[in-house]
C-alpha cells in the first residue's frame, strides 16, 4: 500500500500518484502518520461511491477538528474506470462524525454500482 502525506489517503497498489493533489505517494500505512493514536482506535464510517465523496467528508472533519484519513480503491479497466472510499476517525469521535458524513455524502447504494458488463438499457 501507499499514501499521501499531504491529502491522507491510502491508496491501492495501481496508483503511483495521489489523485487528489498529484504529489508522490509514500509506501506503507497512511496511519503512520497519526503516531500518537493507536492503530485499533481507527473506526470506518460507510463506505462511499467515490473519492470526491470522501475528501468532502474529510474536509468537515477537518473543520471540526476531527482527525481522519482516508482509504480509497481506485477501479481502472478498459471499459470501467471508477473508486469507492471510507473515512476513518477514532472511535471516540464516530458519532458526531458519522452525523457530519451523512449531512454531506450519500450512502454507498446500489444505484452507484455500475456493472461494466452490463446491457445499457436506458
Amino acid at each position: 500500500m501507499a499514501y499521501c502525506p499531504t491529502d491522507r489517503i491510502e491508496y491501492n497498489d495501481e496508483i503511483d500518484e495521489c489523485l487528489v493533489c498529484g504529489g508522490p505517494l509514500i509506501e506503507g500505512v497512511v496511519e503512520t502518520l497519526f503516531g500518537e493514536v493507536d492503530e485499533n482506535d481507527w473506526v470506518e464510517l460507510d463506505p462511499l461511491p467515490e473519492l470526491v465523496h470522501a475528501v468532502k467528508v474529510r474536509d468537515a472533519l477537518d473543520d471540526d477538528n476531527i482527525l481522519c484519513h482516508i482509504k480509497a480503491e481506485i477501479i481502472q479497466g478498459a471499459e470501467y474506470c471508477g473508486s469507492q472510499a471510507i473515512v476513518f476517525v477514532q472511535e471516540s469521535q464516530y458519532d458526531e462524525s458519522l452525523e457530519i458524513q451523512q449531512g454531506i455524502a450519500p450512502p454507498d447504494d446500489d444505484m452507484f454500482i455500475v456493472d461494466p458488463d452490463a446491457e445499457d438499457d436506458w
